[in-house]
Parts: structure tokens; C-alpha cells; sequence
């Protein structure tokens, strides 16, 4: 093997250079740039902080800040640095079969001029690295390089900053708070777009370092713990942006090349869907009922009565309650809980009798950890923002129409001794015991009864409708109506009941801060 004489005594890059100046070697942006972008942005917020800035002063001067280190940077220092280290490599020992193996390292980009740590020369650019994670939104499965991930998570704050500063303009009203609204709406759908694609490129990073994508929800779990998960998280962010991956192929695949590839594949929406939900979504019936169709109608009908005649009977039993010696407030809140566990039963019941019970249990299975994080956080977290997003435009119909709805109001007054006891009871009731009470009877035994008579449609809009109706006061049955379409869509496209309760769950818990902290 030829080699080249090189003068340098240690034969190191920039042996003359510190680490300063080494940070700034290689295409842009750089480790030293990013550092110090990264650096200003936290003097930015310091300093917002400070001065009490809103999100929009913030911005501008973010804008006023980084725009010229952005500038300097890739005009000047980047230039400077990378023009010093070319000089000192010109007579250095090169093994002549160095460019041959990076070159294979490649794949089928034999092409691309590779660097002395067998990476690509060139960044993605930005254009190619959003195409690439759009393209292979669904795919965990082999690396992204830095400049790939970097210019997505650009894109990412590109899509949720005007979340945050719509949040502010909102409160002006009239014209500009409805633009502000239409902007909230715009970034929540861009955000849901994202998920899974940002999701994806920070799996295929993390493999590009060497590393498993399941480091992505330990980090999560982490970053709860107070002050210890902030630095945690802040440490990933930064490894994520500034780390350079592994010089060679690793265990999850070759160098990223740093290009578009047109001829990737990925399955569609669908296709994924049904992979995932294999052997877990239970299909639509094939044939109808034998039963009557004004039978079954009598029965589910029977069935919504008698969950409207437990509830007023509890109403009853409230004051029953009073009789062993509880305050109101407790009585109330503990009528709450016993009112749930008889509709449980009424429902198994019609279940048992009418319905299919090992089908119901079956909706609770969760056959892989992946589809356990896609019912109980990723559907849920994007069915709340939707529902959200939902709920907003229906009450600017609703107040256009009939003005402003008129809701019962909730008035507390407790004693401070039974504080803790009835915020307990209250959380259980609201948030644990409704949720799963009422999905179990609207979105298990109502909407398969439906659904084996009239299909899939008719199913969900029925047992919304019958969801709806049983909240009685117009303006939250609506309200609830358009949440039972979302959650009976969800449980026919899973299989699952645990999606629509978790969802449900999250609705009921925002509700129940409302009363008691709104």
C-alpha cells in the first residue's frame, strides 16, 4: 500500500488547532455552530424571562440574535477553520484504499466524496431531509444522519412556533383572537402531521449513534423526575444535535448517504395500519343478525333507559346517604362511584344476556408493547387534540346559532377537613369510573349490537347519538355526541376499547380541573 510522506510530527487533523477551532471543521452547521446557537437561544430565554417577554418580543429577538451568528458562522468561521485543517491534510498518510472502503460503506452512492471518517462530505439539505422523513414517516428501521435529523427538528419548530404565539394573540379577540384561533387550529393539525415522522427520524438517529430507538421513551420517563429529567432531556437534545454518528455500518444498517432517495419505499397509512393492527382489529360482521331488528333496537333502547334511571335514582340515594351521618359533599361525590358500579353491572349484564362476552374482554387484550404505546399514549394524546380542535369549532356554530350556551354551575363548599376526601372521590368518579363505566356500555356492547345489524357507519353515529342524548343538557350533548363519533371510529379501526377510555379519560381530567381549579 502507497502511502504519502506527511511532515506533520503527529499526523493528527489540526494538530496546531484547539478544540475551538476543530468544532468548526466540516459542513455546515457544525458542532461549534450549533453550540453557539444553542448557547444564545438559552441566553434568549434567560433574558426573556427576566424582562417578562411575550412570545412574540421573544421571537424578534431571537431573530436579531441568531440571524447574525448564523451568518458569521457559515460566512467566515466555518470557512476560516475548515481552510486551515484543508492546508495541514494535503501531505498526510492516506491509505490508498481508503476511498475505495468508505466509498462501499456508501451503499448506492458510490458516488458521493466521502470524508476521512467515512461519512459523507455534503449535509442533507433541507428540502431532502423533510421529503426523506415525510417518505419514510412509518420507518424505524435503519439510520438518519445528523444534518437529516437537525434540519427535521428545524421544520418541527418551523410548524409549532405559531401554536405558541397564536396562544397569546387569542386573548386580543375579535378579528385578530379568531386569526389567532384559525392559527392554533393550523399548527395542532401540523403537529399531529409530524408526530410520526419526528418520531421516526429521532428513532433512526439514535440508531445512527449506535443506539436503540427504546431509549426515546426512557428518556421520556426521565424527564418527569423534576430537575434531574430537565437536564436529562436537555443532554439527549443536545447528544441528538451535535453528536456525529458511527464512521462505519453498525448493527442497524450502512452510512446514511445524505441524499433523497427516490426509489425508497414505505408502506402507506393503511398499509402500516394494517400491519400493526394485525390479528387485533375485530372485522366487520359479514352476515346480519338473525334477531329482529326492532328486537335488538327495543333492547339497546331498554338498556339506555336503565342507565338513565340509575342515574336519577342516585340522586336519591344522595340523600340516603346523608341518613349514616356524611356531609352533602360526600354523600354527593360517594353516590357518584355506587352510580357507576350499578351501571357496570347493568351493562354486563346486557352483555351477558344479549351481547358476546368473551368479545368484550378481548377488546381489552394488548397483544405487543408497541401496540401498549399506541392505545394507551400516541392515539390518545392525538385523539385529545383532535377532539380539541373539534370541540372549538363547535361551539363557535353553536354560539353563532344559539348563542351563549348556558351550562349548570358546579359550586363547592367544603370544609377543609373533607378536602382530601372528596377530591378523591370526585377524581375517581370522574376521571377513572365514567370513562371506563360508559365506554364499556357505549363503545362495547351499544355500538356491536348496532353494528351487526347496519355496519360500521351506523354504529358509530347511533352510539354517539345515544352517548350524547344521555348528558340531557343541549349544548354537552352535542359535546358529547361528537366525542362518541371520534371514540367509536377509534375502537372499530383498533379492535380495542383502551384508546376511547384512556381518551375519555384525559376529557374527564381536564373537565375535573376545571371545576376545581378553574
Amino acid at each position: 500500500m502507497s502511502k504519502v510522506l506527511d511532515p506533520m510530527p503527529h499526523g493528527g487533523e489540526g494538530d496546531g488547532m484547539g478544540p475551538f477551532g476543530k468544532a468548526f471543521i466540516g459542513t455546515f452547521p457544525t458542532r461549534g455552530t450549533l453550540s453557539i446557537l444553542f448557547i444564545a437561544i438559552l441566553l434568549d430565554v434567560s433574558i426573556a424571562n427576566l424582562l417578562y417577554f411575550g412570545w412574540v418580543p421573544f421571537l424578534g429577538m431571537g431573530v436579531l440574535t441568531l440571524a447574525p451568528l448564523v451568518f458569521f458562522s457559515r460566512q467566515y468561521i466555518e470557512p476560516h477553520f475548515n481552510s486551515i485543517s484543508n492546508d495541514t491534510q494535503e501531505n498526510r498518510l492516506i491509505p490508498e484504499s481508503t476511498e475505495t472502503d468508505e466509498a462501499d460503506e456508501l451503499g448506492d452512492f458510490p458516488d458521493l466524496l466521502p470524508t476521512r471518517y467515512g461519512r459523507p462530505a455534503e449535509a442533507m439539505a433541507l428540502g431532502d431531509a423533510v421529503r426523506t422523513c415525510f417518505k419514510k414517516w412509518s420507518a424505524w428501521e435503519g439510520r438518519a444522519s445528523r444534518s437529516e435529523s437537525n434540519w427535521f427538528y428545524l421544520f418541527q419548530l418551523l410548524v409549532i412556533l405559531p401554536l405558541y404565539i397564536s396562544l397569546e394573540v387569542v386573548e386580543h379577540g375579535g378579528l385578530i383572537g379568531t386569526i389567532g384561533w384559525l392559527l392554533v387550529t393550523l399548527s395542532c393539525f401540523g403537529t399531529l402531521i409530524i408526530f410520526m415522522p419526528a418520531l421516526m427520524v429521532n428513532i433512526r438517529r439514535l440508531h445512527d449513534l449506535g443506539y436503540s430507538g427504546w431509549v426515546i421513551p426512557a428518556v421520556y420517563v426521565i424527564s418527569l423526575i423534576p430537575l434531574i429529567g430537565v437536564l436529562i432531556s436537555l443532554i439527549y437534545t443536545l447528544v441528538l444535535i451535535i453528536a456525529p454518528g458511527d464512521s462505519g455500518p453498525n448493527r442497524y444498517g450502512p452510512v446514511p448517504t445524505n441524499k433523497y432517495d427516490q426509489d425508497a419505499t414505505t408502506l402507506s397509512v393503511s398499509e402500516t395500519w394494517e400491519v400493526l393492527m394485525e390479528r387485533h382489529v375485530i372485522p366487520d360482521y359479514e352476515i346480519e343478525s338473525e334477531k329482529s331488528k326492532i328486537v335488538t333496537w327495543l333492547i339497546i333502547a331498554s338498556s339506555w333507559v336503565c342507565c338513565l334511571l340509575i342515574i336519577f335514582s342516585g340522586l336519591l340515594l344522595a340523600d340516603f346517604l346523608e341518613l349514616f351521618g356524611l356531609s352533602e359533599n360526600v354523600s354527593w361525590e360517594f353516590m357518584g362511584i355506587l352510580v357507576y358500579l350499578a351501571i357496570l353491572v347493568m351493562t354486563w349484564a346486557y352483555i351477558w344476556l344479549d351481547g358476546d362476552p368473551s368479545r368484550i374482554l378481548g377488546m381489552f387484550k394488548i397483544r405487543t408493547p408497541i401496540i401498549g404505546l399506541i392505545f394507551l399514549i400516541a392515539l390518545p394524546i392525538a385523539i385529545t387534540m383532535v377532539d380539541n380542535i373539534v370541540i372549538f369549532l363547535y361551539n363557535e356554530v353553536y354560539e353563532a346559532l344559539f348563542g351563549t350556551p348556558s351550562l349548570p354551575e358546579i359550586d363547592y363548599y367544603v370544609d377543609d377537613s373533607e378536602y382530601d376526601l372528596i377530591l378523591a372521590l370526585s377524581f375517581i368518579s370522574t376521571v377513572i369510573a365514567a370513562p371506563v363505566v360508559e365506554e364499556i356500555l357505549f363503545r362495547g356492547y351499544i355500538l356491536d349490537a348496532i353494528r351487526e345489524m347496519h355496519g360500521d357507519a351506523v354504529a358509530v353515529l347511533g352510539s354517539a347519538a345515544l352517548f350524547g342524548a344521555l348528558h340531557l343538557v343541549p349544548y354537552v350533548v352535542g359535546m358529547a355526541a361528537i366525542g362518541g363519533v371520534i371514540y367509536g371510529w377509534v375502537r372499530i379501526k383498533t379492535g380495542s376499547l383502551w384508546p376511547s377510555i384512556v381518551s375519555h379519560m384525559v376529557w374527564n381530567f381536564l373537565v375535573f380541573l376545571y371545576i376545581w381549579y378553574g
